[in-house]
């Protein structure tokens, strides 16, 4: 079995706890449904289908909808964001303003701004703004190809959307 790793780092994630989440779920069931996403660590393990993620944050989803449907022009995007690293240049990116980008733009900017920030944080300020310290990492390596092939097989079969908890599992 491949062991498929979160794409993003994400504080309060689950990773560490899937044994044990694991070990609370039933032999069998019909669908999966995740109502805090973050970085997907149990939904990524079970590789389950079909699958209903949701989170809250819409950047996030939006990261998780391009690696499903346009993995190769989001590598693309990161490359450009590895070749160009710096930390002159991660404020320039940082100081982008998520609506007037393409989705595409949005998802490349919010996994690189989620690998090279300080310790992995996602946090915005009362106006939306990303607002994070550069990270001091050496060498960040904002992505792995193969782990990104395998996350994006898994979600071809999921449902993902960005609603409020309460919302979610009302639908």
């Amino acid at each position: 079995m491949i062991t498929v790793q979160p794409f993003v780092k994400w504080a309060g994630g689950k990773r560490k706890l899937v044994p044990t989440i694991l070990s609370l779920i039933p032999p069998a069931f019909n669908r999966y449904i995740e109502p805090f996403l973050g970085g997907g660590a149990v939904a990524f393990t079970l590789k389950h289908t079909p699958m209903l993620l949701n989170d809250a944050n819409a950047e996030l989803i939006n990261a998780y909808e391009v690696v499903r449907d346009d993995l190769n022009a989001l590598v693309q995007e990161l490359d450009n964001h590895q070749t160009n690293h710096s930390e002159s240049y991660y404020y320039e990116v940082r100081k982008q303003t998520p609506n007037t980008l393409t989705k595409l733009q949005q998802a490349a900017r919010f996994i690189y701004l989620n690998k090279t920030a300080y310790n992995g944080l996602y946090r915005v300020n009362r106006f939306g703004n990303f607002n994070v310290p550069f990270g001091r990492y050496k060498n960040p390596r904002i992505y792995n190809r193969d782990n990104l092939e395998a996350v994006s097989l898994i979600l071809k079969g999921a449902r993902l959307y960005s609603l409020d908890y309460a919302v979610f599992l009302r639908e």
